[in-house]
């Protein structure tokens, strides 16, 4: 029973004990506002600029910000906007395009290339009348790298073209051999140009080849060492 009034008699205090205090209000809140008020009183504020732009309301991206460029839209945009296609290049043969050619005469010039590969028909991609050239050429390439090699791949620079005459430029990459091997046939891939990474590592040496350019054949004429 004392327990009882005891707590009631705690209850009743601490409500009276909480009405008479009369809690007092922090004025800073005021304080704050008329500071805020005086602030903007007392400074010059400027215009917002591009204000229509600072309101405008977000457009949500899909794509998270991110523009997917498609092969599909590259052709669209280089037609729309009449652009030069880039073509890579490599250092003494220039650029890789052969855009200037016909499809005969880039096939007439990858079967040539082809056959300083595979030692197949070599005599017969020559000018009858310049059969030597090649025993030049060869003798000019066996001096310059004065060991047994064997030719491995090729690349093919930019072609000039003139009524009588097309010059082209060439890369060749090799592998030195044993003497046994220096005379066999290799194998030629009828994919053309295709070059992995590794094969830039090989040894290489650069050509201009001189074509006769006719309607009835394209002969080589004359060969000569880039330096």
């Amino acid at each position: 029973m004392k327990k009882t009034l005891y707590l009631i008699s705690t209850v009743l205090f601490f409500f009276i004990s909480c009405e008479g205090s009369n809690f007092k209000l922090d004025k800073s809140s005021d304080t704050l506002k008329s500071l805020s008020n005086q602030i903007e009183e007392t400074f010059e504020w400027t215009d917002e600029i591009e204000k229509d732009l600072l309101t405008a309301p977000k457009i949500q991206n899909s794509s998270n910000g991110r523009s997917k460029i498609t092969t599909e839209s590259l052709v669209f945009a280089k037609s729309e906007l009449n652009i030069d296609a880039v073509y890579p290049s490599l250092s003494k043969i220039g650029l890789l395009n052969q855009s200037n050619l016909s499809e005969g005469q880039l096939n007439k010039i990858i079967d040539t290339c082809n056959s300083f590969i595979s030692k197949e028909n070599l005599a017969s991609n020559f000018d009858v009348n310049n059969l030597y050239v090649y025993k030049v050429f060869e003798y000019k390439l066996n001096k310059k790298i004065e060991e047994p090699f064997e030719l491995k791949k090729y690349i093919i620079g930019e072609a000039f073209v003139s009524e009588d005459i097309i010059q082209i430029p060439v890369k060749y990459f090799y592998e030195l051999t044993d003497k046994t091997q220096s005379n066999k046939k290799t194998e030629v891939s009828n994919e053309y140009n295709k070059l992995d990474t590794s094969d830039f590592h090989l040894p290489s040496f650069e050509i201009i080849i001189y074509f006769t350019n006719s309607a009835d054949s394209i002969k080589i004429n004359q060969i000569e060492f880039i330096d």
